[in-house]
């Protein structure tokens, strides 16, 4: 929280003029998205999904236990190579050592039951724009999926980029005690569910909470509370829901300042959701409880 950083910088350059402070008397920097041309980065990620009711006969159509729990726990790595393209960064990412442990009341689900697994996406290449302010436009795969249920696969990691692979950055430098606020709106269409369009709303506030060194990096430490909108399809094994709902997230960034990279980012969302069962014209009156853990981590 003592070091000195370099100066609102903005595409690695200090701006002329002097020393920018905030209203707290400290030093501001600028931040933005930014990587060198050429330059390769290796990110582990994670997504966990925990959905949960204790009125499973009314929503999941069971005969016996009255709870149902699914635990979806995906991991894996991305060699991401960028470019620059105007103010903007293009990536293109491959996928490696991609892992899929899924669970439905602590049984691992079998691929006859639950055909989705994120370990059919090994090798396959992504590609984004990424703008200075972190938004992401223009996600999709390099090559078009030979099945509906990996082109699923990949409109799920489309919700996890668009919300988490970076964040909502000010348009204006910021020093260590000064926040923003931001709207983001992550959504993707699910051409095997009928063309459903998932998304999720986070309505954001954000606040430099001070200045760490991470190796050699000079990072800002962002803190995140959010409200999230939400509103997603899930396949239980046993039917399809529709889950719409709000709740809170926190959670936290690592932001090299100088270079204009995610360091680390890992947020939690608790979200009390109600379900449709798909084919019904109306929402069942009960409340099922879905959390959601996002992580990413720069590994080289």
């Amino acid at each position: 929280m003592k070091m000195r950083v370099v100066v609102r910088t903005v595409l690695g350059l200090a701006l002329a003029g002097g020393v920018a402070r905030g209203a707290s008397g400290q030093e501001q920097v600028s931040l933005q998205v930014k990587t060198a041309p050429g330059q390769k980065l290796v990110y582990k990620n994670l997504f966990k999904l925990t959905f949960f009711t204790d009125r499973a006969k009314e929503v999941v159509a069971t005969s016996g236990q009255n709870s149902y729990q699914i635990d979806l726990n995906q991991e894996w790595t991305q060699e991401e190579a960028f470019r620059a393209d105007g103010k903007d960064t293009l990536v293109v990412a491959t996928l490696t050592k991609v892992s899929d442990l899924s669970m439905i009341n602590s049984q691992t689900i079998t691929k006859d039951l639950y055909p989705w697994t994120l370990e059919d996406l090994n090798g396959v290449e992504l590609s984004w724009r990424v703008e200075p302010r972190g938004d992401v436009r223009a996600f999709g795969p390099a090559k078009e999926m030979t099945r509906l249920t990996l082109a699923t696969l990949v409109s799920d990691l489309r919700l996890v980029t668009e919300g988490d692979f970076y964040p909502p950055l000010p348009a204006e430098p910021r020093a260590v005690g000064e926040s923003w606020t931001s709207e983001r709106t992550a959504s993707s269409i699910y051409e095997e569910f009928q063309n459903f369009e998932g998304q999720i709303k986070a309505t954001s506030t954000l606040k430099i909470k001070g200045m760490k060194k991470k190796g050699a990096r000079n990072c800002a430490e962002i803190e995140e509370s959010r409200v999230v909108a939400y509103k997603g399809w899930l396949n239980t094994g046993v039917n399809a829901l529709i889950l719409e709902g709000e709740g809170k997230g926190k959670g936290t960034w690592l932001f090299d300042v100088e270079n204009g990279i995610v360091v680390e980012h890992q947020i939690r969302m608790d979200i009390e959701a109600r379900p449709t069962v798909v084919g019904e014209a109306s929402q069942r009156n009960v409340e099922t409880r879905l959390t959601i853990w996002v992580e990413r981590k720069l590994e080289k």
